[in-house]
């Protein structure tokens, strides 16, 4: 999708910096003091004492409503404790963002994994990997996520996936990671139909086919996966797999963006910016840009302090306008580096 282009707006904002830059300057030193880490309290793991108990009356996975997952956690059902530890621990599908409520969840979970379940074998892997109540112990990790892949968890196998297309602790492998996730989108695992669609979208280790990627984004984001909704809308956008359809593309991201998937919010956003499908509402575009650039999305952060510099969609605002490009550039985005270049003086 298109950012802001380097036109006549981005020359007109690139002056107005440098006329703020002491403003700019400034500003970009409270906000930066401003950011805050978090870590977290490490408990012991607590032992088993009786079997987990799965009465949710069939397969639990990552997208099960999470109401189900969490009255089931409340059951000891390893599943449920699993899946709503890695909805917590990274955000997913509209979940709050929470690592200690996640390494509470893991813990539970992992008391269970010595009577050979899967999903609290795949729980201890997480305490291994992220120091959970265990040491951290990357190999003790890869070894209880092995055992769970073993015996057919779409949970594990994806994240074994993952692990090999990253090189995370083994040697990437990109030919193991589309098996990998293969074996877990054929039982219906959103994230790793989204993978694989990947797979078949950029070459990886599979021959580029859009209409395969299209064929796997689908069963992910019918699911409600956020990724593979904004891969489907982008795929709408460019045509790839699909016939180019505007109309079609709003409504997948639409769909990612109000279950507060970010970079759908950010696609979404460019979409009233620019008028497609959609009427031209730069005062919308700016409330999606918001919420995606609340959550740490550097494309819509650098977009956000375009619109605070030009008075685009919102009053004119230099303080805001630093701000939100500062935390762009904190994360290294080209062309918010790109500004502060000019700042300095093309240094």
């Amino acid at each position: 999708m298109k950012k802001f282009s380097m036109t006549l707006f981005a020359k007109s904002v690139w002056l107005s910096c440098i006329v703020s830059s002491l403003v700019f300057i400034v500003c970009c030193d409270q906000a930066m003091a401003q950011r805050r880490t978090t870590s977290i309290s490490n408990t012991t793991t607590p032992q088993a004492t009786a079997k987990p108990t799965d009465q949710s009356g069939g397969k639990l996975t990552l997208t099960t409503p999470r109401n189900v997952l969490e009255q089931e956690a409340q059951k000891d059902n390893p599943e449920a404790l699993f899946y709503l530890a890695e909805c917590y621990g990274f955000g997913l599908l509209g979940y709050p963002k929470d690592e200690k409520k996640a390494a509470e969840l893991y813990q539970k979970g992992s008391q269970f994994a010595d009577i050979d379940n899967p999903a609290a074998q795949s729980c201890r892997s997480r305490c291994y990997s992220e120091g959970y109540g265990e040491k951290q112990n990357i190999p003790e990790a890869l070894k209880w996520l092995r055992k769970a892949a073993a015996q057919e968890f779409a949970g594990a196998q994806s994240l074994l996936g993952e692990l090999y297309s990253e090189g995370a602790g083994v040697p990437k492998n990109l030919t193991e990671s589309t098996r990998w996730f293969r074996l877990a989108a054929e039982q219906g695992y959103a994230p790793a139909q989204h993978n694989l669609g990947l797979c078949y979208d950029d070459g990886g280790n599979e021959t580029l086919n859009y209409t395969e990627a299209v064929n796997w984004y689908r069963k992910s984001a019918e699911q409600g996966w956020g990724n593979a909704q904004r891969n489907l809308g982008l795929a709408y956008i460019r045509g790839h797999g699909v016939r180019k359809d505007l109309a079609e593309a709003v409504k997948w991201f639409r769909k990612g963006a109000e279950q507060g998937h970010a970079p759908s919010q950010y696609e979404l956003g460019v979409c009233y910016q620019h008028g497609e499908s959609v009427r031209k509402n730069m005062a919308e575009a700016v409330k999606w840009y918001r919420k995606a650039a609340e959550q740490g999305y550097a494309d819509a952060q650098f977009n956000l302090f375009a619109c605070y510099f030009s008075g685009t969609g919102v009053p004119q605002n230099s303080t805001e306008a630093a701000k939100w490009l500062a935390l762009a550039v904190e994360q290294g985005h080209e062309e918010a580096l790109n500004v502060v270049r000019v700042l300095m003086g093309g240094k």
